[in-house]
């Protein structure tokens, strides 16, 4: 399946299969994340304690943690990108 935030080409297994564990996430807490993660790809000092604490608020073991970061990351790089 192609998809247009990913310049027209397939996604990432590996984004294709963690996308569940945003769905654990609440939408207030999302939000949070995604202000940190948008500060961080433009460059801006951002604070990783902050997106780590977020995800441990939600329970999230270490892995989770660096997954949902990653994904989170490479969504919005890629849909500010195409």
């Amino acid at each position: 399946m192609r998809f247009d935030f990913c310049g027209g080409v397939d996604c990432p297994e590996w984004a294709l299969s963690e996308v569940s564990i945003l769905n654990r996430i609440s939408a207030i807490k999302l939000k949070l994340m995604l202000a940190q993660m948008v500060k961080k790809i433009t460059g801006q000092p951002y604070d990783h304690e902050k997106l780590v604490k977020l995800c441990r608020d939600q329970k999230f073991d270490t892995e989770e943690t660096k997954v949902c970061i990653a994904l989170v990351e490479f969504l919005l790089s890629q849909a500010a990108k195409h």
